[in-house]
């Protein structure tokens, strides 16, 4: 189910088809590959357009949410946020 909040100057929402390249981009540094566990450097566009796929369709104990952030007026993705153990029910998931 596809998410979405947006306020004034971002809107967050779930990763799409569409986003492996500005994902790649953004993601291609080598001081996000020293800083986490799971991007490598380089991150390619096929990087990118495996996690989307993974996210898109998730196993069935996947309970991951994984988000973007995008700069509204730009249209550009600017970050993103994975929310590990999302439980909608009792609304609640790590970040």
């Amino acid at each position: 189910m596809p998410h979405r909040i947006e306020t004034d100057r971002l809107i967050l929402r779930s990763l799409e088809s569409g986003d492996a390249d500005a994902l790649a981009a953004a993601l291609n540094s080598p001081e996000i590959a020293k800083a986490t566990l799971a991007i490598p450097h380089p991150y390619t566009v096929e990087h990118a357009r495996a996690f989307i796929n993974k996210s898109l369709n998730p196993a069935p104990d996947d309970t991951n949410l994984r988000i973007v952030v995008i700069h509204k007026e730009s249209g550009d993705l600017i970050g993103g946020v994975s929310l590990d153990n999302f439980h909608p029910v009792y609304r609640s998931a790590e970040i």
